[in-house]
Formats: structure tokens, sequence, C-alpha cells
């Protein structure tokens, strides 16, 4: 092991300066240290997925050094990392490679470092739950190599008559033809081709290995044939058209299909020759299904210790669908629900309409006011940016007039950019000197990995839908690197807590003379809904009652009052001194869309998003706040 050295004299002079350069400019980024002395771990320095360099190439090219526990492609860089299962085969390989190999497709040779550690992406099979998405069921051994020979010489593959020939593959049809521009069949125009009896063992065959449940009679199948590097983009099989579940025969080669649901997450699941896979319940409706274009699939070694390359063959797929007698679908995965998709395309309208007019065209109008009011930072957010060390880059996304900026540590320098919605409270950030930008906190203007800390205060409560709000914490998820953390605040529809008022109520005497009445049925009425007879009236920021005049969307609170719906409208009455040139004819009173959070709503909703982790729950004088980290 003495002997071990990872500076070679051989190598070329200008192979040692790329790796010199390479390990400084690595480390920066991966925060890794690197360097010559061997571990198990090495660095591929001038090579990663930005280059086209794939995970089956480190395997192909390295797997003869010795077992390889890992291998981490590192998304949009040119660097990519591999665990080998012990010091001595990464030194075997880095001293017959570094210099000396070239890659494949490129005359480059290899420039490589070792490493103190990876970053914490492993192996995707390590971690994956064993029976794939939920409903997703892999019947090994469901066919006989006979029953395999005799479904394969059913087809005809030269025939242009019986097969269609697309991009990546060729495709037969039977009972009717599945269109792929929707992923549906026209029902009027059944096939002369039925499914072949041969198939008819399919639902006996099913019930022998434990599953009568599926009354399963298909009425249409579609044949595909793949060679080596093809496959079929990501999809799901149209809810409204095809009953649960959908079942694929594999036959001639095994291969992998990718699953991905609607969080991101992503799991790829093995599908043996001769196997058939059922698609039921949440792996049918709530997850697309794929195979990648590739030649070779990547996959667990038999010890499931490392990883290797399984080479793409010819591969048949039978998949068999059962047409559903009425066109509708009424599923919990609206997001890939055809039935659906229109309403929730409404829903997103209608929430941008609700945004546009109760929130960003509301802080223009009273955004001098506004900044009056917000003065003090809260203790809490103080401390959290006090943690963070010069030279760090913090974010504020909805900075408002920007009194989070300059809280930091005695003699620590941070590099502070804001951004928010309204133009005017930007505005009033950059007289002060302060870089803030007027942007959206759903597509944030940042670079991913970017921030160490980002705040973002007071800002999701305002967006109308929970997949907008949860799109916000996905946004801050991205602008963070890896270990950064983030700070969110949000208004809670609970104003007391243990029987403690919140600063908010307190500030509404009649509170304290009858604090019973706060959220009682029989007590204070804290919501107002316009559209209910004899309410005319409704609260202000600086007067019990204010008139409105037509009809709003939503109910009316009473400010100082605890909340009685999740969904409401918070009134704002200018003072006097900003109705300058307004005459009483124009608007005086604001409302803006709230939506305020129950317990755990926040938190529940942090949880989904993958990537982060939730360190902290905390209740604030009546709000929620979450302390995210990202996961390194």
């Amino acid at each position: 092991m003495n002997a071990m050295k990872g500076e070679d004299a051989d190598v070329p002079k200008k192979i040692v300066s790329k790796q010199r350069k390479a390990i400084k400019n690595i480390a920066l980024d991966s925060k890794i240290t690197l360097g010559v002395e061997p571990t198990k771990h090495i660095v591929i320095c001038n090579s990663g997925l930005s280059l086209g360099l794939l995970e089956e190439d480190v395997i192909n090219i390295f797997a003869p050094y010795g077992p390889i526990e890992a291998v981490i492609m590192v998304p949009d860089k040119t660097y990519c990392f591999m665990t080998f299962h012990s010091k001595e085969n990464a030194f075997r390989a880095y001293k017959c490679s570094h210099g000396k190999s070239t890659f494949p497709r490129s005359e480059n040779l290899m420039v490589l470092a070792f490493a103190t550690a990876v970053p914490r992406v492993t192996n995707p099979w390590a971690t994956l739950p064993r029976e794939g998405p939920p409903g997703l069921i892999v019947l090994e051994d469901f066919v006989r190599p006979d029953e395999e020979e005799m479904l394969v010489k059913l087809l005809s593959w030269d025939d242009p008559e019986q097969g269609q020939q697309l991009k990546q593959r060729q495709v037969q049809h039977f009972g009717f033809e599945f269109r792929y521009g929707s992923n549906d069949v026209d029902k009027k125009k059944p096939l002369e081709q039925k499914i072949p009896d041969q198939c008819n063992f399919l639902q006996e065959r099913l019930k022998k290995r434990g599953f009568s449940k599926w009354n399963f009679y298909p009425d249409q199948l579609t044949v595909n044939r793949y060679l080596p590097g093809q496959g079929i983009p990501p999809h799901v099989d149209t809810h409204s058209v095809f009953e649960d579940p959908i079942l694929s025969l594999s036959l001639l080669s095994d291969v992998v299909m990718d699953f991905k649901d609607a969080t991101g997450q992503k799991l790829p699941v093995f599908l043996p020759r001769r196997s058939l896979t059922v698609m039921s319940g949440e792996s049918r409706f709530g997850w697309t299904h794929g195979i990648a274009s590739r030649i070779h699939d990547v996959i667990c070694t038999d010890d499931k210790k490392g990883l290797t390359v399984l080479p793409r063959k010819e591969r048949i797929s039978f998949t068999f669908r059962l047409l559903r007698s009425k066109r509708e679908c009424f599923c919990s995965y609206a997001w890939l629900c055809d039935n659906q998709k229109q309403n929730l395309y409404q829903q997103q309208l209608d929430a941008i309409e609700l945004e546009k007019l109760y929130v960003r065209e509301v802080y223009e109008e009273i955004s001098s006011h506004f900044s009056e009011t917000r003065h003090t930072p809260w203790p809490n957010i103080v401390d959290f940016c006090k943690t963070f060390k010069t030279g760090q880059i913090l974010l504020d996304v909805g900075c408002g007039n920007g009194k989070y900026f300059g809280n930091q540590a005695e003699n620590v320098s941070l590099f502070e950019i804001g951004l928010d919605a309204s133009a005017h409270l930007a505005d009033m950030c950059t007289k002060r000197g302060v870089e803030v930008l007027n942007g959206n906190c759903l597509n944030l203007p940042f670079r991913s990995s970017i921030a160490d800390g980002v705040l973002c205060i007071a800002v999701i409560h305002h967006l109308a839908t929970h997949e907008r709000r949860r799109r916000a914490v996905q946004e801050i998820a991205r602008v963070l690197c890896k270990g950064g953390r983030a700070l969110i605040y949000v208004w809670a529809r609970d104003q007391r807590l243990q029987d403690k008022m919140s600063t908010y109520l307190k500030q509404n005497r009649k509170n304290y003379q009858n604090s019973s009445n706060i959220c009682s049925s029989s007590g204070v009425e804290s919501e107002r809904t316009p559209s209910q007879p004899g309410n005319t009236m409704c609260a202000s920021s600086d007067s019990d009652t204010c008139e409105y005049t037509g009809n709003l969307p939503l109910p009316v609170h009473i400010n100082r009052t605890n909340f009685k719906h999740s969904d409401v409208l918070v009134p704002w009455k200018l003072k006097e001194k900003h109705r300058q040139g307004r005459d009483d004819s124009q608007q005086q009173t604001f409302y803006r869309y709230y939506h305020v959070f129950e317990a755990d709503e926040l938190q529940q909703m942090c949880i989904e998003i993958p990537q982060i982790q939730v360190l902290e729950t905390k209740y604030d004088q009546g709000n929620w706040s979450v302390l995210l980290r990202k996961l390194p």
C-alpha cells in the first residue's frame, strides 16, 4: 500500500497540468476534496453527462479493474465520479487509464484524480422500493419458452400491410389501432385483425398466479418490436379510454422501463424476458412509463452491490388493453388525466387572474403605505441571516421593501440579492442600494444551485393553488446549492396556539374583552361573503368597517380576528396621506388574496419535493415557518 502514488512520471506534462487545474476547479464546484493520494473514489475530470459520456461507458471502461460500487453522473457537469470496492481497485484503474486511455467517441486522453468522497447521488437501484411504483406487478416467467416462440411466430414484420414503421420501432395493432398522437383508439373503427386466439390464455394464467380479482378480457393489443438503441417516449395510456389494468408481456430479451410520477421521482424497473408487467392503480394512472433509446441498460450486479451493463437485444412486447364503455375517468391523478386536464387548465387560468387582480395589482397600488408598516425585522429571521459566512449568497424571494437585507452577523459580508413581483417595492430596494430584481417566484431568474441561503417570507400564501405553491418551493430548492438552507414563512389559519393569541389578534381590543368569541359560531363572524344578504361592510386596516361595491370572488376577512376560511380576501384601506392624487370616486380599499395554512400543511407540501429535508417546523406569532436543507 505504501507504494501507491497517484503521480506518474510517464504521464504527459500537459495531462499533469490539466489535472492540477481540474482538481482546483472541481473541488470548488463540488465542495469535495480532490488530489493524487489514492482512495476508493475516482473523479473523471474531463468528461461527464454534458459531454456525452454515459454511465454505461464508465462501467464498460473501468469494470475490468475491479467491482464498481457506484457511478455518479453529475447533471450538467463535465466531470463524474465512481467508487470502487477497494482502494487497490481504484489505484489499478488510475494507473492504467490516467493520461493513457481515451473516451468512447473521442480522442481525448483521460484526466483522473482521487476524491475523499463523492456527491450524494448513489446507485439508483440501491434505494428503490422492491415493488416499484405502487400498483406495479412484474410476474416473472409468465410464459414458457415454447409459448414465447409461438407468439413471436404469429407476427410478420416484412409485410407492410400487417405492420407500421415508426421512428423508433415497428408496431402491429389488433382489435383497434392505437393512435400515438393522442394515446387512444377510435372505437368507431375496429380492425379486421382481432386479438389472436393464441393469446386467450392470459386470463386463466392470471388466475393461476393469484390475480383473480381482474376480470380482464382485452379487446385491444399493440405489439411493438424494438431493436437495440430503440425505445418509446414517456407517456401514460389515456385514462378515459382504457380500463385498469394494462398488461405488457416482454419477449426475446430483458429491458429497463423508466417510471416517473408528478413530483419528478424516477424509478427504473427491470423487466425480465418472458415476464408480464401489470400496471394497475397508481402505476397505471399516476406515473408515466417509457423506455430510453440506448444500446445498453445499466442494472444492478447479481450481488446488488454494484452496477453493470446489459446489452440491448431485439425485444417484442405485447401490450393488452381493455376499452372503457364510457369515455370518462375520475381518478386521483388529475395531472395525467385527460378527463380532468381541462379543469386543471381552467383552475390555472383562474389562479393567474386571481393573483393578478388581488395580489400584484394591489401591491402596486398600496406599496408606499405597505412599506411604512414593514420596518422591524422578525427575530427568528434575523437569527437565520446571521448563520451565513462571508462571501455566501443569500436570496430574498419576495423581499418587499428589503427590510431583511443587512442582518448578517457582525464583520460578515454577504452577497444579497432580492426579488419582488411589485415593481414599486423593487424600486424602493434599488434606491437603498440593494441588488434586486422584479420577477416571479414561480420562475426564479437564477441559475440552479447558486444560493447558500434563501428567504421567502410571507410570499407563498399569495399563490392561489396547491400546485403553484408547491412550484414555488420547487424553485427555491432548485436555486439552493447542496447543503444550502431556506426559511419560508406563511400566514397560519389558526391565530391562537394553546390558548395564546397571536400579535395579530392582540391588535384588536375586542379580543381582550371577549376572546371566546374568536372563531366561535355564536360569536364574531370572521369573514363575510359578499353574496350573502346584508353583508355590505368589511373590515379594513384602519377601521372596523369599510364599504365595498360589486361582487368579490372569496370571503372577506375581518381584520384582527381568527380565520374561518382557508382562502380569503384581506382588506387594506389606504391612509389619508397615501390618497393624494386620488379622488373620492377611486378605490380607497383594496383586497389582497391569501391562502392561510393549516398546521402541518406547509411541512407536508415541502416533504413532497425531492432533494430537500425539513429541518424544523415552527409556529411564530400567527405564522407557520419551515427551515429546509437541500440534500448533498
